[in-house]
């Protein structure tokens, strides 16, 4: 495994941790800070035992969006080297999406702009109370591109429009009536009920049929009806295939509670 530069990562109970270690920018995302996080997505994937990948930040910033010193770096390059950086960015949250692992986002205290796609990208959003999430990028000229790709089709156009025109932020409270948070816990204790939350879906779910689940999102849910369930068939066909199902079957015909 790597060493990292500016992010920190940990394994432990079937967990793997990416905590965004950027601090001083407001654990912003610049191309160093892309790649590693990408890079230890992919190494977790890798790992058999590893059954949640958390992302994470720090309590004043889950991520405050893309690294504006790196963007005005950009500016001094043409065309194709930030088309590069941007399509960079933009795989970084498709590896979320298609990683055959659960990721959670775990947030604390901002996330902003492209550091709300980051956590909207992520199979699960776990809020601390004092969350915030908006998308400020017109105030400053920029486009919220990469917020609008992955939002739109969480919320719809009308809240999105109101969200990226007012630029006004939301608490945690209302990013779960619009059904983006899954569970929020107090901000004092909040790492320790986020992570027993996370411990008791690794208890309740197999792992195994993640990656095909989140195959269905990506790839089927893009298609129309007939070839989607075709798609869903051939992905059914093989999970039966597997132990985990096997197990499955036998636990229920014997009235067993499965742990994971």
């Amino acid at each position: 495994m790597a060493e990292y530069k500016t992010i920190h990562y940990n394994i432990e109970q079937r967990i793997a941790t990416i905590a965004i270690k950027r601090p001083d920018m407001g654990n912003s995302i610049d191309y160093l800070t892309a790649k590693e996080i990408r890079d230890a997505l992919e190494y977790s994937e890798k790992l058999s035992d590893i059954r949640v990948i958390v992302l994470k930040g720090d309590k004043k910033f889950f991520c405050s969006g893309t690294d504006l010193n790196y963007i005005r770096k950009l500016r001094e390059f043409g065309i194709e080297e930030n088309k590069y950086d941007t399509e960079f960015s933009s795989d970084l949250l498709i590896d979320i999406q298609k990683n055959s692992k659960l990721v959670i986002a775990l947030v604390e205290g901002y996330a902003l702009g492209y550091g709300w796609a980051l956590a909207q990208s992520c199979d699960l959003v776990i809020a601390s109370e004092k969350a915030i999430f908006g998308i400020p990028e017109l105030k400053k000229g920029f486009l919220p591109v990469m917020a609008f790709s992955i939002l739109i089709n969480h919320i719809g156009q009308a809240k999105l429009k109101q969200l990226i025109y007012s630029t006004e932020n939301i608490t945690a409270e209302e990013a779960k009536e619009l059904n983006l948070i899954h569970k929020i816990f107090p901000s004092e204790n909040f790492g320790n009920l986020a992570y027993e939350e996370i411990q008791k879906i690794i208890d309740r779910i197999a792992g195994g049929g993640i990656g095909i689940i989140k195959k269905l999102f990506v790839d089927a849910n893009k298609m129309p009806m007939e070839p989607a369930l075709k798609f869903t068939a051939r992905m059914l066909a093989h999970a039966r295939n597997t132990q985990e199902y096997a197990i499955g079957i036998d636990s229920f015909f014997k009235n067993e509670i499965l742990k994971w």
